[in-house]
């Protein structure tokens, strides 16, 4: 039967209370050394591990018990050292910079950003985060802007958009001058052809390009700015960083491989579903440093309502290892505070008991072996769009195009038409023979026929023009226009 939050939460309070009680009734609080939890499916939030930790780790605490987060192997520690260190001297000179720019001091501001963007791109193929560097090549390209060195400016704008395609700058944030500025860059530098990048493996590992989160392998990112980009990956392996070079309309393939995973790494074993006996022995190396007797570790299954948590207990002395009460949280982590009271409660019990309510008989604990494989996409590989389209340019008003002198074709003689026979009009009566032989009553219109059979000629000079007009080529109308019986005019448009 489900109980409430306000009656569950007391009763499990006192219950632990009353169970731990016999065990520290004799002596110091047990010492129990916590593991941080995995997930075990490569798409949960990464923050799912550190949330699930912290809050059992907190109810264990409540109980009484002295608790102690494990950390990586010390040579781990070291590689990750180096690498924070690397972006946090990038940080420094990049609020050196940026505070020289406000004092007006552009020589000094553009030497740190020098020097910040140096230090991360230096970092790269050792795995350093590399969001930070887009910022870094903006600040200097105002900087450079400012001091006068539009070149430089340029060339660092064009970093900077190359590494963060995607970004626009706000007017409200840049003074207009610098913002067309930008946009000038990001557009030619978004002009360019670009290619393709494919990551086919590791399986499951989580992909970074220049900083930017791709998501999981397998992937083919396509629309890839030309240039050299860094690829990082990281798995149950560990990280590995590939630098990869983009030609335009070119397909570029990582060289990552299939690893195994390291059986003495206990982190990179429980995200395989299981506990190997190396990994054990590692464990139990890191609680006998810390003076830690009981190991707690376990890993998370994602399922589409829940988060399950399967945990087990560890007797470092002997090795021993047992299970503990399984939970599961809601997606909200709602349930959580109340599903951890069963966990600390089985804890303290087994603890106060002295021995493991469910011992693994071989020694390697297998948490969940039908999710250790990573699920893979039916479809193929995810495809992941690196930089957005080319914007829009307004095409500028094309220039005319030059006149080219070339010598006139010579015109085409024309045949000359056979002359027509000479046609003589009758001698005119006068005028009083006219209204004497003129019938009396043929109407004006044969008349004006009979007065004009001595202008048919007009048709002559239409078939002249016609020819003139296909010997130049380019006449589109023709229009003739009869003046008087012995003449007529020609008018041609072009």
């Amino acid at each position: 039967m489900a109980c409430s939050p306000a009656r569950s939460g007391p009763t499990w309070a006192l219950m632990a209370v009353a169970l731990w009680g016999s065990a520290t009734a004799q002596g110091a609080p047990p010492q129990v050394l916590i593991v941080p939890y995995q997930p075990l499916q490569p798409d949960l939030p990464d923050s799912l591990s550190d949330q699930t930790t912290g809050i059992i780790a907190r109810e264990v605490r409540h109980g009484g018990a002295q608790v102690m987060v494990s950390e990586p192997r010390p040579g781990r520690s070291r590689a990750r050292n180096r690498v924070e260190a690397s972006v946090g001297r990038a940080e420094q000179l990049l609020a050196s910079g940026r505070e020289a720019m406000a004092s007006g001091n552009m020589a000094k501001a553009v030497k740190r950003l020098r020097r910040a963007a140096a230090t991360l791109e230096e970092a790269a193929p050792g795995g350093v985060d590399l969001s930070l560097l887009p910022e870094v090549w903006l600040a200097l390209g105002v900087a450079s802007f400012r001091d006068g060195e539009e070149a430089e400016a340029d060339a660092a704008l064009a970093r900077a958009v190359f590494f963060a395609p995607e970004r626009r700058l706000s007017p409200s944030d840049y003074p207009p001058v610098f913002v067309r500025e930008y946009e000038e860059a990001r557009a030619a530098v978004l002009q360019r052809s670009r290619g393709k990048i494919d990551v086919p493996s590791p399986a499951g590992a989580r992909v970074w390009l220049d900083g930017r989160s791709v998501g999981r392998a397998p992937v083919v990112m396509t629309e890839v700015l030309p240039g050299t980009h860094w690829i990082r990956v990281e798995g149950p392996f560990g990280t590995r960083t590939e630098t990869v070079r983009v030609r335009p309309d070119e397909d570029a393939q990582t060289r990552f491989a299939e690893e195994e995973v390291p059986e003495a790494d206990p982190e990179a074993s429980l995200r395989a579903g299981r506990l190997t006996p190396a990994a054990l022995q590692n464990l139990r190396s890191r609680a006998r440093a810390r003076g830690a007797e009981w190991i707690l570790l376990g890993v998370i299954k994602g399922t589409s309502t829940a988060y399950e948590i399967r945990s087990a207990l560890v007797h470092a002395p002997t090795g021993e290892v047992g299970e503990l009460a399984n939970l599961a949280f809601d997606l909200d982590f709602l349930s959580a505070e109340i599903e951890v009271y069963k966990l600390a409660a089985d804890l303290q019990k087994q603890i106060a008991a002295g021995k493991l309510a469910a011992p693994v008989s071989d020694g390697a604990w297998r948490a969940a072996p039908e999710v250790a494989e990573p699920r893979r996409d039916p479809t193929g590989p995810r495809r992941f769009r690196a930089a957005p389209p080319a914007p829009f340019v307004r095409n500028k008003p094309l220039a005319a195009a030059p006149r080219v002198e070339t010598e006139p074709a010579a015109p085409k003689e024309l045949p000359r038409p056979e002359p027509f026979p000479e046609v003589t009009s009758p001698p005119r009566p006068a005028a009083e023979d006219l209204t004497q032989t003129a019938p009396p009553n043929e109407p004006p219109s044969a008349q004006a026929t009979t007065e004009s059979e001595g202008g048919d000629l007009w048709w002559v000079w239409v078939l002249v023009g016609v020819a003139a007009v296909g010997a130049a080529g380019a006449a589109t109308a023709v229009v003739v226009s009869e003046q008087d019986a012995e003449q007529g005019s020609l008018r041609i448009r072009w």
